[in-house]
């Protein structure tokens, strides 16, 4: 598996965690989640795994019932996306393609259950979210979907104070 195509850019707090991604990321399935910070259409929450180990998520809600998140712990850093009207990626990879005003960045997601894929990312890309206007993002042969990246800026800072304190404790 491969980190979503890294590009040049700025360090970030989050950076230290990319370099040490794990292959699925944290179990998050059955989180006990808290929101702490709204942003636009961006909320940032902490949250336990399914094995009690803490994780941090910046998410926003899409069409259908779906999420687009960034995932981080102290492990590594993703992106989740997950649609209810998808059943068809249990046991299997897709393609992944986030293009973030004009810039496209991509990769293998793997799958976590039926309806919802995982990829690790790279720092270019936290930084495009952080500085972009607009995303698209594409799963698969899956329609892609439109994101608004108000907001982001903020959720990005509050998702790596996260990720820092997760660090101290």
């Amino acid at each position: 598996m491969g980190i979503l195509n890294i590009r040049h850019g700025r360090k970030l707090f989050l950076a230290s965690a990319v370099a040490l991604l794990a292959v699925a990321g944290p179990a998050i399935g059955h989180a006990d989640e808290t929101d702490f910070a709204s942003y636009g259409d961006w909320t940032t929450s902490v949250a336990d795994d399914s094995s009690g180990n803490a994780f941090c998520t910046m998410h926003t809600s899409m069409r259908d019932g779906g999420t687009f998140s960034v995932i981080a712990d102290t492990s590594g850093v993703w992106v989740r996306a997950t649609d209810p009207q998808w059943h068809s990626y249990a046991g299997q990879n897709a393609d992944l393609d986030v293009d973030v005003d004009g810039h496209d960045f991509s990769g293998v997601a793997h799958a976590d259950g039926t309806d919802t894929v995982v990829a690790p990312i790279g720092t270019a890309l936290i930084e495009a979210l952080e500085d972009g206007e607009q995303a698209e993002l594409t799963v698969g042969t899956e329609e892609p979907w439109n994101l608004d990246l108000t907001g982001t800026a903020d959720a990005t800072f509050a998702l790596s104070r996260c990720v820092n304190a997760l660090q101290n404790a």
